[in-house]
């Protein structure tokens, strides 16, 4: 065993490489795979926020719908809808927040993805102003619900010093969703409402049934510090041994 690798794993010196961390095990194959994963969650939580603005730019036909009047169409479809939507999506951050922390994260975030799916179909098919709320106070959930679950994610496929980056491609990712649904809503939505919410839920569902079987999920923790100092140590041929 070398002086300087010794050092270097008390964290005494620096590390030689700083651009390459050392890898205990290095394994292409689990890159590889931990890359697709990244790709299917930013996809499907594309899918799931492109969800947030189909209802806005057709809030005269949904009106026309139900023989609202243009008031009732600002504070019913405009007002109460909007709120039934955002309202459930604060209670969907905070119990699947705290439902990361116990459960498989890649069964609750396709459970999400394809409950924001069924909702969208629901809300295609509702023939009555509560139906209309209760299918969106579904999707609101769903989309609320599925952040935390990412950044969690995000947490343990990226260390301390990547996390920043990483965080930006998820906010990319689900701003880009809601430009998607906002321009799908204008163009296909002018001929039918509904029809910008069956062309949404497919992919929403598709994702669901993506994160299910084919992402890996992430060792909690993969990336802490200490695990850091513990792949150090067997990179240079020391054993770790804790003190109690």
């Amino acid at each position: 065993m070398d002086l300087q690798g010794y050092l270097e794993a008390l964290r005494l010196l620096p590390r030689t490489n700083t651009d390459k961390p050392i890898e205990a095990f290095p394994n292409p194959f689990i890159k590889d795979a931990q890359q697709a994963s990244i790709a299917i969650v930013l996809v499907s939580l594309g899918c799931m926020y492109s969800v947030h603005n189909l209802i806005a730019p057709n809030m005269t036909a949904i009106a026309n719908l139900f023989h609202f009047n243009a008031y009732e169409r600002d504070a019913y479809v405009g007002g109460e809808l909007t709120m039934c939507f955002y309202f459930p999506g604060v209670f969907g951050a905070l119990i699947a927040g705290l439902m990361s922390g116990v459960i498989e994260r890649r069964l609750l975030l396709a459970t999400l993805a394809f409950l924001t799916g069924v909702a969208c179909l629901f809300t295609a098919r509702v023939g009555t102003f509560n139906q209309l709320l209760t299918a969106r106070a579904v999707s609101g959930f769903g989309i609320g619900g599925c952040l935390p679950v990412v950044y969690s994610l995000v947490g343990d496929w990226y260390p301390a010093r990547k996390r920043s980056s990483a965080t930006a491609f998820v906010t990319a990712a689900s701003g880009a969703g809601v430009f998607i649904g906002q321009c799908l809503s204008t163009l296909v939505g002018s001929a039918d409402w509904r029809l910008p919410f069956f062309i949404i839920a497919v992919p929403c569902m598709a994702a669901g049934g993506a994160i299910w079987y084919l992402m890996e999920e992430p060792a909690r923790g993969a990336q802490e510090d200490g695990v850091e100092t513990l792949s150090l140590y067997q990179s240079v041929g020391l054993h770790y041994s804790p003190a109690y």
